[in-house]
Formats: structure tokens, sequence, C-alpha cells
């Protein structure tokens, strides 16, 4: 009934436009409504979701980067979300958070990198070309164990996808 009632519409535009307290509510309802079940992952892609979670990658507080994180993962794992999320999702944003970020979330987000590129085609060819490799080999050099195991994971991962033949080049 929240979500018929135009409550991920309602969730989404805080997202958007409140950068404090209720942000984090919103944030939260999300993703509990995304724990649910698919229906609800499909929904927020529709309702224009990805967009401010992803700028929650790059711009918010720790708590709302844990929140973004798993919502983003449970969608990400979602097969009947697999062409949506693909084509939603800004690869600049997740190189941006690889070159910036802080540690954690550095390596959360080479975790969301693997599991796009294994799950959603196309993901890994646009990930090379808009020049997200560096920053993954960069990790393996300077990151935290658990951010070089996601990137080597987030490598593989893009190493392996069909969709192209010189990634591993």
């Amino acid at each position: 009934e929240i979500i018929d009632g135009g409550g991920f519409t309602a969730l989404v535009k805080l997202l958007e436009t409140d950068p404090g307290d209720l942000s984090g509510f919103a944030l939260g309802a999300i993703v509990n409504l995304l724990s649910v079940g698919a229906e609800n992952k499909v929904r927020i892609i529709e309702e224009g979701g990805i967009a401010p979670l992803m700028r929650i990658l790059v711009n918010g507080s720790d708590h709302l980067l844990d929140m973004s994180y798993s919502a983003l993962l449970e969608i990400s794992e979602c097969r009947m979300c697999q062409w949506s999320l693909g084509q939603t999702v800004y690869i600049s944003t997740l190189i941006e958070c690889l070159e910036s970020g802080a540690n954690e979330n550095k390596s959360n987000v080479a975790g969301l990198i693997a599991i796009l590129a294994y799950n959603h085609e196309n993901f890994g060819a646009r990930f090379v070309s808009e020049g997200g490799i560096e920053p993954l080999v960069a990790m393996l050099y300077s990151g935290s164990e658990d951010a070089k195991c996601n990137a080597m994971e987030a490598l593989c991962s893009i190493s392996q996808s069909k969709e192209h033949d010189n990634v591993g080049e």
C-alpha cells in the first residue's frame, strides 16, 4: 500500500531535496522496502531513485553511505533489474568514488562494481570505456585488504564480461 499510494515517489523526492535527517529516514525506508520484493527494486528504478542513491555515495555522511550502498547492492542483485539498472548507474560517479572516496567507501563501491559487472549486460564495457580500470588497479596497491579483494573481484568480473573482447588487453 505504501508503494501504490505514492510512497516511493515521496521517498525518492526526499532523497533528492533534503540533505538532513529526513533524507536518512527516507533512505532507511527505501532499504526496508527493497528487502521485501523484486517489484520494489524495479519500482525504485522507475521512480528515478538511482541518481540520488549514487549522489549519496559521493556526498553522503558515513551512515547514509552505508545505507545507500545497501540499497544499491539490493537492487544490483535483482535479476528483474538487470537491464534497467545497468542503464541508469552513473559510472562516472562510481569512478569518482574510487578516486576520491574514503577507504571503506572505495571498498564498498568496488564490491558493487563487481556485482554490476557480473550481473548486468554491457556494464563492464561501459566501465572500461569510461576509464574505470585505473582506479581499481590503484586500489590493489594502496587499499585496505577488503578494498584489494573487492577491486580484484571487480577486475575479474569485468574481464569475464561477454560483451567486449579487449578488456583484458
